[in-house]
């Protein structure tokens, strides 16, 4: 590992800048534009219970007004130290909450989120004590040498698509466990739009599948 270049913070803070006058622009052609508008508003709409019932976790379920994101609600990384808040969706002028509008409005409001706290990082770092800094080197992968003790293991972490969770159990000492579980979020949310769909327009199915995002390949794994 080599130490953070000395301009790490002017590059970060130019390209955030690139990223940000496109992002005025999504804002302008994409949510001000009354087609889009009149395409999501109201279009599939996940009340709060609902959600919670049927498992849903990320953009999605904050999407319907559910304040839970992982990255918030304990030790995860260096978010706490950050003042990191969830983007939750609230009643807006023209949407509902829940709809495929407020699903959209959601992870735009992350990418904004996501800019911030980039920015917050290089200054840290920027600011940092040059006597204090300290680049440890990766340790090198044992996988192959490592021996699982009899037990079960619990993990899991925040995604781009909701809540990943891990479980790992192992019966013996051996280098392979015995099983391993991995729970995704796209099976929840792909069960909760064929409910949504039911009795929908042909014409609104592309918005509620797009506004929720599920992964076709965490689907067919």
């Amino acid at each position: 590992m080599r130490p953070a270049p000395d301009n790490l913070y002017d590059v970060t803070m130019r390209e955030l800048k690139k990223v940000e006058e496109r992002l005025k622009e999504i804002e302008r052609m994409v949510f001000k534009n009354k087609i889009f508008q009149e395409r999501t508003i109201g279009i599939g709409i996940i009340d709060p219970d609902e959600a919670i019932a049927y498992g849903i976790t990320g953009p999605t379920l904050r999407g319907s007004g559910v304040a839970y994101d992982l990255r918030a609600t304990g030790e995860y990384g260096y978010y706490s130290e950050l003042g990191f808040k969830p983007v939750v969706a609230e009643k807006g002028d023209i949407y509902e909450i829940g709809d495929a509008y407020a699903r959209s409005r959601v992870r735009y409001q992350e990418i904004r989120k996501s800019i911030e706290m980039v920015k917050e990082l290089a200054k840290i770092i920027r600011d940092y004590p040059a006597n204090e800094r300290k680049i440890s080197p990766l340790p090198k992968a044992r996988l192959a040498s490592l021996l699982l003790e009899p037990g079960e293991a619990y993990a899991r972490t925040e995604r781009a698509r909701g809540e990943v969770m891990f479980y790992v159990l192992a019966k013996r000492k051996s280098p392979m466990p015995y099983r391993v579980k991995i729970k995704s979020p796209s099976p929840h949310l792909m069960t909760i739009f064929l409910k949504l769909i039911k009795g929908a327009r042909i014409a609104d199915i592309p918005a509620i599948h797009m506004s929720i995002d599920e992964c076709p390949g965490d689907l067919d794994r």
